[in-house]
């Protein structure tokens, strides 16, 4: 939201208009191998968006699939058989919600 209030506004209000909107982030706490925890920290350290998918496990299969940045990966892990990762993305774009045809 971007105040465009200016000395002709009238009533005393601030005036508003809408701007960019701002997707939100997804935070997912993910178990990897240290090969699948590599590949996020690839796209980690990449400067552009990467489209990523959620499956749910709802009646309806619904898939939600995004354009985003991941902005927090833990740097330091364990390389163990089993990597647990509190992972966050920025979205940059519209979210694409798929339902499957009956």
């Amino acid at each position: 939201m971007l105040n465009v209030t200016s000395l002709t506004t009238l009533d005393g209000y601030n005036e508003f208009t809408s701007g960019f909107a701002n997707g939100g982030t997804v935070s997912l706490a993910m178990s990897f191998t240290r090969d699948g925890y590599e590949l996020f920290k690839e796209d980690f350290e990449l400067s552009s968006s990467v489209y990523y998918g959620i499956q749910l496990a709802d009646e309806y299969e619904t898939f939600i699939g995004f354009n985003g940045l991941v902005i927090e990966l833990p740097i330091t892990t364990p390389a163990d058989d089993k990597v647990d990762v509190n992972i966050k993305i920025q979205i940059t774009g519209v979210l694409d919600h798929e339902l499957p045809s009956d």
